[in-house]
């Protein structure tokens, strides 16, 4: 594959990392008929103590609540998610079906076999350290202040520096 020339931007190397990643799991994941994206959404509602608030779901996912909403739409509409009132009717909150703890389940050893390649792709050393690396930036950035496209006039106008 022709190797294009290197970049300093970070954030066009975690998006053509995150690309990469998804075809091996999605690849990895295909026999369970479900998307990368779909497993880390059932997962992540699985792994929750009781359903959460869309708000507190797209905040463990980093993701808008539009993209989220638009996400879990299929999930819904599978029968794998449901989605109810809150505790007032400004909140809504989520949860697994049956039927989507049962995916979740059929799905869990194709993602240990993704998860396998990676880890042996990378060695334990780099694997370990890209892992704390991650974890690391998750951490420092989500304390930069956060901007709001509907209250930022500027949003989207801003110029890019594409030439990195």
């Amino acid at each position: 594959m022709p190797q294009p020339p290197s970049t300093t931007c970070l954030c066009t190397l975690v998006r053509k990392s995150d690309r990469v990643l998804n075809r091996i799991y999605d690849d990895a994941l295909r026999p369970a008929n479900i998307a990368t994206t779909q497993f880390a959404l059932l997962r992540n509602i699985q792994r929750q103590p009781s359903p959460p608030a869309l708000t507190e779901l797209a905040e463990i996912m980093r993701m808008d609540r539009t993209t989220l909403s638009r996400n879990l739409h299929p999930l819904e509409r599978d029968g794998l998610i449901t989605i109810t009132a809150g505790p007032d009717r400004r909140t809504k909150s989520v949860s697994l079906t049956p039927d989507g703890s049962a995916k979740v389940a059929e799905a869990l050893p194709f993602w240990q076999s993704a998860q396998e390649t990676v880890a042996t792709a990378l060695g334990p050393t780099n694997r370990t350290a890209i892992e704390h690396q991650l974890q690391s930036m998750l951490a420092t950035l989500d304390l930069l202040p956060k901007t709001n496209p509907r209250k930022d006039p500027d949003y989207g106008l801003r110029t890019t520096n594409y030439a990195q």
